[in-house]
C-alpha cells in the first residue's frame, strides 16, 4: 500500500513580514520564490471497476489511494490560508510531490534542495477503516520501512515425466517460498514486526514441461534498519545458491591437495570464476587464485580463503568422503573456498553498483606452508586497505549462525622447532661405556616445560609442545643420537622470541650436563615464524556492526584468545586485517569433532551465513571509506523506504491542534502498520508527522480497501484534511519564531 504524495512543510523566517506565496509581486524588496509545486501520481491499479460519474477514462489507471484527494484537502488548505495570507509571518510550503507509489519521489524532492529551511513537516492519509471526521496517530515508529525483491532460480527443463533428466526450479523456488517465511517466524525478535512477502510466481512451462528457471518476487518490511538490512542479506541466500556452494564445498573435499599442491583445487576455482564472468589472476604464490570484482580502482577490500588440506586418513564414511589416500580436508578449508565463491556470486550480480574493487583471494598452504606470506611478497595486495577472514568453529557453543570475535589478539603466534642430541652408542648392559641421549633429551623435554610454568607471566598465555621424540636403538641399544621436535606458541611478539632464545639454551645445556652435543633448528626457511593473530580496533566495530545486522545482536559474541595459529596473521603484519569465527554447531545433532580430526565434518548449513557476512564485510567496508559517497546499494526506480517515524515534539503538537479542529473523542491513538509511506524521506532529513485521517461513514456501506480496484473516496473528509492542514501550518508558526508577531484572532477563526 502506497500514501499520499502531498505534504505540507512550514518554514520559519522570523527576519521579514508578509510574504506572498502564489501571487507575483511588484515590491523588489519582497520573497518571490517561496512556492512549491510538483506532478501527482497514480496508484498503479487494475482497472476501475466503480461505475460512477468519474470514473477513471484512463485505461488500467485509477486512483485507487486517494492521491487525488490528498490534493484536494492540500489546494482547500491554499485557498484558506491565502485568504489570511497577511497574518502569516512565515511561510507555509505546499508541496505536490510526484511518485509516492514505489517511485520514492520525496527522496527526490529533497535532493533538488527546495526544503533546505523547511523546520517542520506534516502529512496525512486517507484510510477506509476509520470514521468520518476522525483522526489516529502516534509517536515514534508509525509505519514500516520496505524493499523490494526479485529472484530469478535456475534449474533446466525437462518432460515431467522425466522429472530425474531435469534440475526442477519450481520446486527450488517453492522451497525458497517457504523458507522465507522462517526469516520471520523463526529468525526475528517477536517484538520487532517483520514482514516477508512473495506476491509473485512465474514459472512458464506446459503442463507437462519443467521449465529452465522460475522467477519470483516481493517486498520485506520492518521498522528498524537493521531488521531491513537483515531481511535483505537473508533473502539472497536462496537455495541456488546455497545448493551451489555445497556443490562446490563437496567436490573440493573428495580431491583433497597438500600445501603448494593445489592444483585441481586451483582449477575448480578458476572454472566458477569463469563461469561468474570474474577476472582472475593466477598463480599466485604457486596455487593461489586472486580474484577482482568491480571497478579496479580504490578503495580495494580483500576477502581471504585458504585451499590446501592435510594428510590425515578421512574416518567418516559418507558419500563424499575424500578419494585420495591420507589427505582430507579436515579444517574447512573447502567450505571457506565455497564461502568465498558464494559471497563473489552476490557480489558479481551487484557489480555495477559497487565504487571500489573486491579483492578474492584463494590462498594456498596455510598449513605450516605460510602461504598467506608468499601471497603478501607476489605484491598483489599491495593497494588493499583492509582484509577479512573466517574459520569455521565445531564448538558446542557457536551454534549455526552465531559468530564470535574480539579485538586485539585473537590467535597465538607460533613456531616449530626440531632439535637433535648427540651422544654414544653402546650396549644397554654397559652405559657406562657409552654417553646416553636419550637422559639428556628426556631430561631437555622435562625441562622445556618450566620454561611456561616459571619463567613466563601468567597474565602472557605461552604453550610449549613437544610432539614428537625418536631414539632408533633396540631395546637393548643405547642410539647413537636422539631428534625430537614441537611447538612454541604465544600471544606477544615479545614472548615468542624469548621462547626461541630459551628453547636453544634449555637443549644445549642439557645436552651439555649430560656430555652430549645439540643442534636446534627452528626452520624459518621451510615453516616461517606464524605471528599471532592480531584484529585491528577499527575492523572490530565495522565487524560488529555488520555480523549483529546479518545475523542477530544475539548471535554476536566476544570470546577469549585461543593458542591455535593462523597464517592470516602475515596479512595484518602489512595492513589492517580482522578474523572471526564461524558457528557450525546444531543444537540438535551429534557434538561435531575438533579440527584436525579424521572424523571431522562440516556442517553445510553455515555456508550461507560464510558468504552473507564475506560479502557484507566488503561492500559496508566500501561504503564506509573512500567510495562512499559514489556507493548506492538501492536501486534508482525503487529505493529501500525508510520506516516511517514521528516526532516526539510534533506528535504533542497533532494532539493539541487535533482536538480543536476535530473533537476530544476523535483523536485516536494507533498501533505501528507494516505498510509503508516515503513520507519517511522526509523525516530523515527534518522532524515530520504523519496521520490518518477516517473516511468511513457510519451509515453506508464499508468502504474498499486502499489498492483496490473497487476503492472510493468519501468526499465529505476532504474539509477535515484542508481544515487540518491549515491549523496545524499555522498553530506551528504560532508557537515558533513568528509567535509574537501573529495575533490569536487568526487562529481563532480557523
Amino acid at each position: 500500500m502506497g500514501f499520499f504524495n502531498l505534504f505540507l512543510f512550514i518554514i520559519i523566517f522570523h527576519v521579514f513580514v508578509t510574504t506572498p506565496i502564489f501571487s507575483h509581486s511588484n515590491n523588489n524588496n519582497e520573497r518571490s520564490s517561496s512556492s512549491i509545486s510538483n506532478f501527482l501520481d497514480l496508484a498503479k491499479s487494475p482497472e476501475e471497476m466503480v461505475e460512477w460519474e468519474h470514473k477513471s477514462k484512463v485505461d488500467e489507471k485509477m486512483h485507487a489511494c486517494a492521491h487525488d484527494a490528498h490534493t484536494a484537502m492540500l489546494l482547500g488548505a491554499a485557498k484558506i490560508l491565502k485568504q489570511h495570507e497577511h497574518q502569516i509571518k512565515g511561510t507555509v510550503v505546499l508541496v505536490f510531490q510526484p511518485a509516492e507509489e514505489g517511485g520514492a519521489g520525496a527522496k527526490k524532492v529533497l535532493e533538488a534542495g527546495v526544503l533546505d529551511k523547511v523546520s517542520a513537516i506534516f502529512g496525512l492519509h486517507l484510510v477506509p477503516t476509520l470514521p468520518l471526521g476522525h483522526v489516529a496517530s502516534k509517536p515514534g515508529p508509525f509505519m514500516a520501512g520496505s524493499g523490494t525483491f526479485h529472484a530469478t532460480i535456475h534449474g533446466r527443463g525437462g518432460h515431467a515425466a522425466m522429472p530425474h533428466l531435469s534440475i526442477d526450479p519450481v520446486l527450488a523456488a517453492s522451497s525458497a517460498v517457504v523458507n522465507l517465511q522462517q526469516l520471520v517466524s523463526r529468525e526475528a525478535d517477536p517484538l520487532d514486526p517483520q514482514v516477508v512477502t512473495v506476491a509473485n510466481f512465474h514459472g512458464d512451462g506446459a503442463f507437462n514441461v519443467i521449465p529452465d528457471s522460475v522467477t519470483i518476487g516481493g517486498t520485506f518490511r520492518a521498522f528498524s534498519p537493521e531488521s531491513i538490512t537483515r531481511l535483505k542479506e537473508r533473502i539472497q541466500q536462496s537455495p541456488e545458491v546455497f545448493d551451489w556452494m555445497v556443490g562446490i564445498r563437496r567436490k573440493i573435499h573428495e580431491y583433497p591437495e597438500l600445501s603448494y599442491e593445489e592444483f585441481k583445487t586451483s582449477e575448480v576455482i578458476r572454472a566458477e570464476l569463469d563461469k561468474l564472468g570474474i577476472s582472475y589472476k593466477h598463480p599466485v604464490a604457486e596455487t593461489g587464485v586472486i580474484g577482482y570484482i568491480g571497478t579496479g580502482e580504490p578503495p580495494f577490500v580483500a576477502l581471504r580463503a585458504d585451499i590446501d588440506g592435510l594428510p590425515i586418513q578421512e574416518m567418516v564414511e559418507w558419500e563424499h568422503k575424500s578419494k585420495v589416500p591420507g589427505k582430507m580436508h579436515a579444517c574447512g578449508h573447502d567450505a571457506h573456498t565455497a564461502m568465498v565463491l558464494g559471497a563473489a556470486k552476490i557480489l558479481k550480480q551487484h557489480e555495477d553498483q559497487i565504487k571500489g574493487t573486491v579483492v578474492l583471494v584463494f590462498q594456498p598452504a596455510e598449513e605450516g606452508g605460510a602461504g598467506a606470506k608468499r601471497v603478501l611478497e607476489s605484491g598483489v595486495l599491495d593497494k588493499v586497505s583492509a582484509i577479512f577472514g573466517l574459520h569455521v568453529a565445531p564448538v558446542r557453543e557457536l551454534p549455526v549462525g552465531h559468530v564470535a570475535s574480539k579485538a586485539g589478539p585473537l590467535l597465538a603466534g607460533t613456531a616449530m622447532f626440531d632439535a637433535t642430541i648427540h651422544g654414544r652408542g653402546g650396549h644397554a648392559a654397559m652405559p657406562h661405556f657409552a654417553i646416553d641421549p636419550v637422559l639428556a633429551a628426556s631430561s631437555a623435554v622435562v625441562n622445556l616445560q618450566q620454561l611456561v610454568s616459571r619463567e613466563a607471566d601468567p597474565l602472557d598465555p605461552q604453550v610449549l609442545t613437544v610432539a614428537n621424540f625418536h631414539a632408533d636403538g633396540a631395546y637393548n641399544v643405547i642410539p647413537d643420537s636422539v631428534t625430537f621436535g614441537g611447538t612454541i606458541r604465544a600471544l606477544l611478539p615479545e614472548s615468542i622470541a624469548r621462547l626461541k632464545e630459551r628453547i636453544h639454551q634449555v637443549i644445549t645445556g642439557q645436552a651439555a650436563v649430560h656430555r652430549c652435543t645439540a643442534e636446534v633448528d627452528f626452520h624459518e626457511d621451510k615453516k616461517p615464524l606464524y605471528p599471532a593473530t592480531i584484529n585491528d580496533d577499527k575492523l572490530h566495530e565495522h565487524f560488529l556492526e555488520v555480523a549483529k545486522k546479518v545475523v542477530g545482536n544475539n548471535n554476536v559474541h566476544g570470546m577469549e584468545p585461543v593458542t591455535v595459529s593462523e597464517d592470516f596473521s602475515f596479512y595484518q603484519e602489512a595492513l589492517p586485517g580482522y578474523f572471526f569465527m564461524l558457528g557450525m554447531q546444531s543444537l540438535t545433532g551429534e557434538p561435531l569433532q575438533s579440527l584436525h580430526s579424521p572424523h571431522f565434518t562440516v556442517n553445510e548449513d553455515a555456508l550461507p551465513y560464510g558468504a552473507a557476512l564475506h560479502a557484507s564485510l566488503a561492500t559496508t567496508y566500501l561504503l564506509n571509506h573512500d567510495g562512499a559517497n559514489k556507493v548506492d546499494f538501492h536501486e534508482d526506480k525503487k529505493p529501500l523506504y525508510p520506516a516511517t517515524i514521528n516526532d516526539d515534539k510534533l506528535h504533542e503538537h497533532f494532539l493539541e491542534v487535533a482536538k480543536k479542529v476535530v473533537g476530544n473523542n476523535n483523536v485516536h491513538g494507533m498501533e505501528p502498520v507494516t505498510v509503508s509511506e516515503d513520507f519517511s524521506f522526509y523525516q530523515e532529513a527534518l522532524p515530520g508527522y504523519f496521520f490518518m485521517l477516517g473516511m468511513q461513514s457510519l451509515t453506508g456501506e464499508p468502504l474498499q480497501s486502499l489498492h483496490s480496484p473497487h476503492f472510493t473516496v468519501n468526499e465529505d473528509a476532504l474539509p477535515y484534511g484542508a481544515a487540518l492542514h491549515a491549523s496545524l501550518a499555522t498553530t506551528y508558526l504560532l508557537n515558533h519564531d513568528g509567535a509574537n508577531k501573529v495575533g490569536g484572532k487568526y487562529h481563532d477563526e480557523l
